[in-house]
């Protein structure tokens, strides 16, 4: 990505249909030199459809600005599970800055809201990153995740979340 940069995404899961999203590569959000860019996500899933992403690294390089935004919506017993890996810096760089907000409403009754800040600031932060630079996050809507870690939302639906120093030391689990 590149400063100005404004990637939108839409994905509708009809009625029963089962989707898997697979991506093909990664992504770098490159020096935005003082400018931003922004990353939305919309998602829509119909009773009994699911969908599953387990999207490859966003690398948020030095200088990097990204506000990113998935807005999802389940009906009746839709699922929904997406992995994400945000990383601060390339190989010896700090990192910039990524804004993550997710917002998840099933029927109409919001389940989760999330705004999370990854910067060179959240480094050093116990509660965030904790002195590594990668971050993977698993959340699941419509279920619940195994892993005994996990937040369970009060609606059906859990958000799990590891640290590691390096992406490669990241266990790539996807809870299905």
């Amino acid at each position: 990505m590149l400063a100005g940069d404004d990637v939108r995404i839409d994905v509708r899961v009809r009625r029963g249909a089962r989707l898997e999203l697979v991506e093909t590569s990664g992504t770098v959000a490159y020096d935005m030199r003082g400018a931003s860019a922004s990353w939305t996500v919309g998602i829509e899933i119909d009773s009994g459809g699911s969908l599953t992403w387990d999207a490859l690294p966003f690398v948020v390089a030095t200088g990097a600005r990204v506000h990113r935004r998935t807005d999802i919506r389940l009906a009746g017993d839709a699922r929904c599970t997406l992995g994400e890996v945000f990383v601060l810096g390339r190989t010896g760089e700090e990192g910039g800055t990524i804004t993550t907000v997710t917002h998840a409403c099933l029927d109409g009754t919001v389940v989760l809201v999330e705004e999370l800040t990854l910067d060179p600031g959240a480094l050093a932060d116990p509660a965030i990153l904790g002195g590594t630079r990668c971050l993977a996050q698993t959340t699941a809507l419509g279920h619940r995740l195994a892993a005994p870690a996990a937040l369970q939302l009060e609606a059906e639906g859990s958000v799990h979340r590891r640290r590691a120093a390096h992406v490669h030391a990241l266990a790539r689990e996807t809870a299905r």
